[in-house]
């Protein structure tokens, strides 16, 4: 009887993720001074991006920023590494960084989850509030319980604490926004496709140097 009660319980678990979000989702990014004032600092927006373009599958994701500052993202729950290129410069765009999302310790953090806090492109989304334990930096992620994502994937993916925010949320996020002490970084989800995806999708880019990331 025990190892049936175990049985349907790993099984209602898989029934349960048996929908990942597989598709694509367009990101616009904008910046507010401490005001909540839209502004346009174009250095900024050069570093950070203004737009940003999510693509996964099955603990896979891809994310292309227009950005200078880790322009091109690509992880694989299988291989757990996280591929980074930047655009300084023609040297790191030629330049692929690796690093290993485990080695970089989970840190404390205090967290909120609040109910219905929005609907953002017909979806209710719920709202996860995480602050420092300093309360210098504040990070709000909205999401929607419909777009599932299992967190078994990024279990192991303790840098910027992306394994216990994923096992708080079980979803990809619809909105997020980086509360600094001088201004705020808000990505929000302007386009949402559920659509298959080809794993040729996450190969690796060209690149001429192959470097880890320090």
């Amino acid at each position: 009887m025990k190892n049936l009660k175990t049985i349907i319980i790993l099984l209602f678990t898989y029934l349960g993720y048996s929908q990942d979000f597989e598709g694509k989702i367009e990101y616009q990014i904008t910046y507010f001074d401490k005001n909540n004032v839209e502004v346009n600092i174009p250095k900024v927006n050069q570093l950070m991006g203004e737009k940003s373009t999510f693509i996964t599958k099955k603990g896979k994701y891809k994310q292309i920023t227009n950005s200078d500052f880790m322009s091109f993202q690509l992880y694989s729950s299988n291989e757990k590494k996280l591929y980074i290129k930047n655009n300084w410069n023609q040297k790191e765009s030629d330049t692929l960084f690796y690093l290993d999302p485990s080695k970089l310790e989970n840190v404390s953090f205090k967290y909120e989850i609040t109910k219905n806090a929005a609907t953002i492109l017909g979806y209710l989304c719920d709202k996860l509030t995480v602050k420092d334990t300093l309360n210098i930096i504040r990070e709000e992620y909205f999401y929607s319980p419909d777009l599932k994502l299992n967190p078994k994937y990024f279990k192991d993916f303790s840098a910027f604490n992306k394994n216990k925010i994923t096992d708080l949320m079980k979803a990809v996020f619809l909105k997020l926004s980086y509360y600094y002490p001088e201004f705020t970084l808000s990505m929000t989800a302007i386009d949402i496709k559920k659509i298959k995806i080809s794993d040729s999708e996450f190969s690796l880019p060209p690149h001429e140097a192959f470097i880890e990331y320090q």
